[in-house]
């Protein structure tokens, strides 16, 4: 793959956007004022906008589960992150890192990618505009909003997800209005970082109107430890066609380059109370050439078209193409005794390709007398992964002074031309089918909310040494029920109940290849939510009690260093989550969050390397007026329980 170094980078598009600014070609960002009523996104998922400039609240589900929906009346918590929040928290290592400063629960799994964990468990796969995002790297000039949803939405979305939940990204759409915001940013570890965003009216053809978006972002980053880097390089944009205020076309596509550091090979003091900070800490264990390198490149088109007020229908197909190289030093195990530290060379070369096709149709209808939603669809998916990696175990060095950043670069394809495991292909066709549907028994009051959905799912794996070759069919059929009740007595107020269950497809391995079950899980899950004072106090507080089982479990072997997968059996999570919005004044938002959940083995025991409870809290406040206008302050923090 050609890299970009972080000299053409900063020297190109960095300059390139002072010199935009010094002359006042584009206006400074826009101030974000303070949220009216349900107007931070719009009630239909085909009618393209932004949340940029309207706050940090939003009463409004963004399209999460492909209806109309105001959050109140969903029966399962569901949290939506603005555009807002993402500029001003400025995560830009790991921009889905932005949620855990908004969402109770919800914290990083890894340092690079978009995996997050929610009650304690990884989430599947990132959906961006409701479909599948296999290649899990992303840059946030790409990111309008995220939304957070608690709770298994397989019904929805397929095997990809999981029993906690699902983080879903919406991408920056062209708009039919003029914007242009260039931001140059600087900070703490060597950061420098560029971004351009432009949007607006592009051409009349007939009754035809044409809007298009452009964006890029260029960042070099140095780190706060001796090896630590994230140098990127992003593009990418639309165009939108709208042939006449029913239909539409979308058409978008980005590409993301990354350079960075895919692990610090930290590990825990000889207690276990913590990381090891003690002699030769300050050194690090890791080699000055590690590196991990990702070229993402999606596309996607989008025809929308409705019958009528009341019924829609929007056909996406989406393709994706992720390359990914990494070389380094990774951890084996620790011998206090003998003051060493066991290390292994690591190389792992990996692409994956992802095709789909999704279908979807919502609307509302009276029958007889009563309101009625649905929403049904299909989708089609079928991804190809080829797999080559190396594990040379063969170093060790001395904990209280290590020599690893001194390390030679290691010859991988000498030692091993096609891989120290098998090269792999696996093939993944899924194919689903789902039905939601929500009944108003009591108009504004009372609302019951059922979904069905059947998935298919052919995994093929092939080893290219030996072209042996396995395949595995597995079905699912996950449900999702709920109720929703307002009292008629107490404006923005709802209680909810919900039991849904999720499936998994299969494609985690053992030692010896097989893959493992799907996974199944089940979420019974009881809340209050509030909107209250014209969404001055906006809150969701759940609780829930979930089961999972077949979790594969990751168990590194101390000899050889390479890491395979084993059945945990069942697992649960009794807990609660607490989710708080308030506007204390028209200027001042304040928002907070408290997660707390043990998630306990068939031993009866909390399972290793998981975390029990976390707490969050982010506030903002505009001046408005005086001669301070225009200018905000805020404030963030994150903390989390330790590991068993």
């Amino acid at each position: 793959m050609n890299r970009f170094t972080p000299a053409q980078i900063r020297r190109v598009l960095v300059s390139t956007l002072f010199a935009l600014v010094a002359p006042g070609v584009l206006p400074a960002q826009v101030k974000s004022e303070p949220p009216k009523k349900e107007e931070a996104v719009v009630l239909s998922k085909f009618q393209v906008t932004e949340t940029r400039g309207k706050g940090y609240v939003s009463q409004s589900s963004v399209t999460g589960l492909k209806s109309r929906a105001l959050l109140i009346d969903i029966p399962q918590s569901v949290l939506v992150v603005p555009r807002d929040v993402i500029e001003d928290l400025g995560q830009v290592i790991n921009v889905a890192d932005t949620v855990k400063f908004v969402s109770a629960g919800t914290m990083s799994y890894s340092r690079i990618g978009d995996f997050q964990m929610q009650r304690g468990y990884r989430t599947g796969y990132v959906l961006l505009d409701g479909q599948i995002d296999l290649a899990q790297y992303s840059d946030s000039i790409m990111i309008d909003s995220f939304e957070v949803v608690k709770g298994p939405t397989a019904v929805l979305f397929g095997a990809r997800t999981n029993v906690a939940g699902a983080i879903l990204k919406h991408s920056r759409k062209p708009l039919p209005v003029n914007r242009r915001t260039v931001r140059v940013s600087g900070g703490e570890g060597g950061l420098i970082r560029g971004e351009l965003d432009v949007t607006g009216p592009a051409a009349s053809i007939g009754e035809a109107r044409v809007s298009y978006r452009a964006y890029a972002a260029a960042q070099e980053y140095d780190g706060f430890e001796r090896v630590d880097h994230d140098n990127r390089l992003a593009f990418g944009g639309g165009l939108k066609i709208d042939f006449d205020r029913n239909t539409s076309l979308l058409l978008q596509g980005d590409f993301f380059s990354n350079d960075a550091l895919p692990n610090m090979n930290h590990f825990d003091d000889e207690a276990r109370t913590g990381t090891y900070t003690g002699l030769g800490a300050e050194k690090g264990y890791t080699t000055r050439w590690e590196n991990s390198a990702i070229d993402r490149t999606w596309g996607r088109a989008t025809l929308s078209h409705r019958f009528s007020d009341r019924w829609e229908v929007v056909a996406g197909l989406v393709y994706n193409n992720l390359d990914r190289d990494d070389q380094g030093i990774y951890n084996r195990s620790v011998d206090w005794a003998r003051n060493t530290l066991n290390q292994s060379y690591i190389a792992w070369i990996f692409n994956q390709k992802l095709g789909s096709v999704q279908i979807d149709v919502s609307g509302d209808f009276n029958l007889f007398g009563l309101k009625h939603r649905s929403t049904f669809g299909i989708a089609i998916e079928r991804t190809r992964s080829d797999n080559r990696d190396w594990a040379v175990p063969t170093l060790s060095t001395l904990i209280n002074n290590p020599n690893t950043y001194d390390i030679p670069k290691f010859n991988f394809f000498t030692f091993a031309p096609d891989g120290t495991t098998n090269p792999a292909r696996t093939i993944r066709t899924e194919f689903f089918g789902y039905y939601m549907h929500t009944l108003d028994l009591i108009p504004d009051s009372l609302s019951l909310v059922a979904g069905y959905q059947s998935t298919h799912l052919t995994t093929v794996n092939k080893n290219k040494v030996t072209q042996a070759a396995t395949e595995v069919r597995t079905t699912g059929e996950p449900y999702r029920v709920g109720v929703v009740y307002k009292p008629r007595s107490v404006k923005g107020l709802a209680f909810y109940v919900n039991n849904s269950t999720m499936f998994q497809g299969g494609g985690a391995r053992t030692p010896d290849g097989r893959i493992l079950p799907p996974l199944i899980g089940e979420v019974k899950e009881i809340g209050i939510k509030t909107d209250l004072y014209e969404g001055r106090i906006s809150s969701t507080i759940s609780l829930f009690d979930l089961t999972v089982a077949n979790v594969p479990v990751p168990r590194t072997d101390p000899v050889t260093g390479i890491t395979a997968n084993f059945p945990s059996g069942q697992q649960r999570n009794k807990g609660f989550e607490f989710d708080l919005a308030v506007r204390p004044v028209r200027d001042w938002t304040i928002m907070a969050g408290i997660y707390q959940g043990d998630i306990i083995g068939q031993n009866g025991l909390r399972q290793a390397n998981t975390i029990n409870k976390s707490h969050n809290a982010l506030t903002r406040y505009d001046f408005s007026s005086g001669g301070l206008k225009g200018l905000f302050v805020g404030a963030s923090t994150f903390g989390r329980g330790a590991r068993v």
